[in-house]
């Protein structure tokens, strides 16, 4: 899934691209293209992933933006809550899809599936120019402890990439 909001900042054919590339090695590939802002549209997304290639392994929450707001002195409500509809409640929607279906497995007797959440670790060092995402980069990693613990019980494993 291709997970930006703004259609400019969406590289579809970067991902057809990687997609051709991984058929190279024998992989079934499917890539598409979801505004993850839009709940509808995350839960038609992953119904027709695992339609087409019969499950779904492992999601990555990687969705962002950023504003050019660059101080939350000039954030409008507008910016910010787009900004929230991507990068938090978009990476939880895609999340929490993978996770059902892989719960749904699981109850049936087929284990195994990996969520991972990315964010930046501006969420816990700061930085003068992107103070407008540190809440939703926050939110990612307590997201995933609790999808984590509720899903298997287990401690989440987290990755922080520095932007």
């Amino acid at each position: 899934m291709i997970s930006r909001r703004d259609s400019k900042a969406r590289r579809t054919h970067r991902n057809e691209e990687a997609a051709s590339l991984l058929r190279e090695f024998g992989r079934r590939v499917m890539s598409q293209e979801v505004d993850v802002a839009d709940e509808a549209r995350v839960i038609e997304a992953m119904t027709g992933a695992v339609d087409k290639m019969g499950r779904v392994d492992g999601a990555i929450a990687n969705a962002g933006i950023m504003t050019n707001a660059r101080s939350f002195l000039n954030l409008s409500s507008e910016l910010y809550h787009g900004l929230l509809a991507v990068n938090q409640h978009g990476a939880m929607y895609v999340a929490r899809e993978a996770a059902r279906h892989m719960k749904a497995r699981f109850d049936a007797g087929d284990p195994g599936g990996s969520i991972v959440f990315c964010a930046s670790l501006s969420a816990l060092t700061g930085s003068a120019s992107r103070d407008p995402a540190r809440a939703p980069n926050g939110a990612c990693g307590s997201t995933s402890g609790g999808v984590c613990w509720r899903s298997s019980g287990s401690a989440p494993s987290a990755a922080g990439c520095g932007a």
